[in-house]
């Protein structure tokens, strides 16, 4: 849902503020230049503000979409791409 935002030109940041005591799970992925569902933290969004302005207590599922870059020769690099969102979202919200 965020990158919804972010395409209407909704900053992120303001909108968990405003909407914080409603927040239970969060549609996460990023936005950069009109690319969608990047992997979060290889976009433009301001994350960091965003979960700052939740109450992170009150949230039951945060899911990732993201576009999985996918290369039959070496399919490590979609399991190094989603352990790369998990780490930086970990290092936003803990």
């Amino acid at each position: 849902m965020i990158l919804h935002y972010a395409e209407a030109g909704i900053d992120i940041v303001q909108a968990a503020d405003i909407l914080k005591d409603c927040v239970k799970s969060i549609h996460l992925s990023d936005f950069k230049y009109g690319k969608t569902h990047l992997y979060i933290g290889e976009g433009d969004l301001n994350f960091k503000g965003f979960f700052n302005n939740l109450y992170l207590d009150n949230l039951h599922a945060i899911t990732l979409e993201c576009n999985i870059p996918y290369d039959r020769n070496n399919p490590n690099i979609a399991v190094q791409s989603m352990m790369q969102a998990r780490n930086y979202l970990e290092n936003i919200i803990v």
